[in-house]
């Protein structure tokens, strides 16, 4: 790699990891690209010339915090892979806690108003497919004779049914649960859901 390759890079990597900073402790809303220059020693025509837009960045810095809810999610389900229905409960909460402990990551995955005209990466895509595939791994087993695709959908309604009642709760300003009452109620869901869908 030539010494301008490497020094892109590392600005890129510098930026992205600005970003991420920046959004954990004051939210995406507060995020500025002339902090973000500020914050790494550049100009402020020095990011446009790694990333197109500051949309980008975000993104970036948003697939970041993905690829930690994967992380989560993966060891939440380690060990319950012969207890399905235990696995997506585990799913659920382990998606909460992630929530609950990093909030303005998690929010600014969902904040972000990527513009109409810009097609989203594929990157940022696969990694929201790659968490759907953690719920559809126990469906599978406890729907045995359903079909993939509704498999599929069927793991995209849980996931926005669980999101839902996560975001409402971390919301003062909603008649959200209380937090403490999350899991139980979320077990709830789970339950409830594949009970409906059964019958």
């Amino acid at each position: 790699m030539s010494k301008a390759k490497e020094r892109k890079a590392k600005l890129q990597a510098d930026l992205i990891d600005a970003a991420e900073a920046r959004i954990a402790s004051h939210g995406l809303v507060n995020l500025r690209a002339r902090d973000l220059a500020n914050d790494v020693g550049c100009s402020l025509g020095s990011i446009y010339n790694v990333f197109d837009d500051i949309h980008m960045l975000i993104l970036h810095a948003n697939m970041r915090t993905l690829v930690r809810i994967d992380k989560v999610m993966t060891d939440a389900a380690g060990g319950v892979e012969d207890k399905p229905l235990d696995g997506l409960v585990g799913l659920a909460c382990a998606y909460f806690d992630f929530a609950d402990s990093h909030t303005k990551p998690w929010r600014a995955l969902f904040d972000h108003a990527f513009p109409e005209n810009h097609d989203l990466p594929d990157w940022i895509y696969q990694g929201q497919v790659q968490l759907l595939q953690h719920i559809e791994q126990p469906l599978q087993q406890l729907l045995p004779d359903a079909q993939p695709e509704d498999v599929h959908l069927i793991a995209r309604t849980l996931f926005s049914a669980v999101h839902g009642i996560v975001e409402l709760s971390l919301d003062d300003r909603t008649v959200g649960l209380p937090k403490e009452t999350v899991p139980d109620q979320l077990k709830l869901l789970v339950c409830a859901c594949l009970e409906g869908y059964e019958k």
